[in-house]
């Protein structure tokens, strides 16, 4: 079945002009199933009340929302987008909140703060994960790239019935906009109130948005066999499934890098998760995942 018109527009306009990444629902959804899976303990009870867990998630959204915004305002968009993905971006954020708005948190403003910042830093890992790993197997498999896989994988959530997280937006503006040096406090504002108008006017909600990766992933089942067989696949590294514990260590970290408790102590994920076996000994080969490690 082709996809409308008009559900064909909606997916041109949200997802054009995208950087390197995998789907944003995909990091919607990694994102949230990361914070369900989170050990007992203070980081899952923080994340207990739902406006902190939504905070997350919008984070995750928030990352990639500048893309597709174009005109007068795309330079500063797109540069706010690439520049949450790096850790400066990252680092500088937390030594914001360790400075201004130290643990222990109290107010629901300060907590969903702390939690949109998780949600920024759990997006960068998964394209990490997503581009170094999972992307060559694409590539291999079905001789896809990066802008087949983005929106393709985003639509096979959607097949496969798994979208259940749609975030309100809320953005830590005072916060954050001095992270951005490159441009000035109304420029930020002009073109984040523009990127999160689009992205949630035509992607992330619960109307145009499934509609739109549904027909998406119907349009690439037959160009990505493989892609959609394995994005969810625990034995194979990079894909969604893989990336939620990488995920959950990575949140476990920032949350010790802000009391302070870190240390020099690196953060580490192995792909694949025991008791499964690497698929290749060579690692040139796309289907060798080994050990990877995120400081």
């Amino acid at each position: 079945m082709k996809m409308s018109r008009l559900l064909r527009l909606v997916f041109m306009v949200a997802l054009s002009g995208r950087a390197p990444a995998h789907g944003v629902l995909g990091h919607i959804h990694v994102t949230g199933w990361a914070i369900e899976d989170l050990p007992a303990g203070d980081l899952r009870d923080f994340f207990a009340d739902p406006e902190v867990k939504n905070a997350a998630l919008y984070g995750a959204c928030y990352t990639d929302s500048g893309y597709p915004v174009t005109g007068d305002l795309q330079d500063a968009a797109r540069y706010i987008s690439e520049t949450t993905h790096w850790e400066p971006f990252i680092t500088g954020f937390i030594e914001w909140i360790v400075k201004n708005d130290p643990p222990p948190w109290t107010s629901l403003e300060s907590k969903k703060r702390v939690a949109f910042l998780m949600g920024c830093a759990s997006h960068g890992l998964q394209d990490e994960l997503f581009d170094s790993l999972f992307l060559a197997k694409v590539a291999l498999h079905d001789a896809g790239g990066q802008e087949e896989a983005d929106p393709a994988t985003d639509g096979f959530l959607a097949l496969d019935g798994h979208l259940r997280f749609v975030p309100d937006v809320y953005i830590p503006r005072d916060a954050i906009r001095q992270l951005y040096p490159n441009v000035d406090a109304a420029t930020y504002d002009k073109a984040v109130d523009k990127a999160t108008a689009l992205i949630t006017g035509v992607y992330v909600n619960d109307t145009l948005g499934p509609a739109a990766a549904l027909e998406i992933g119907k349009a690439n089942e037959a160009i990505l066999p493989w892609t959609r067989v394995h994005y969810m696949s625990p034995a194979v590294p990079g894909g969604h499934r893989t990336e939620i514990i990488p995920t959950m260590r990575y949140l476990e970290a920032i949350w010790a890098r802000l009391h302070g408790t870190h240390g020099d102590a690196a953060m580490d994920a192995g792909f694949p998760a025991l008791p499964r076996r690497l698929q290749s000994a060579d690692p040139a080969d796309p289907d060798h995942g080994g050990k990877s490690w995120f400081g």
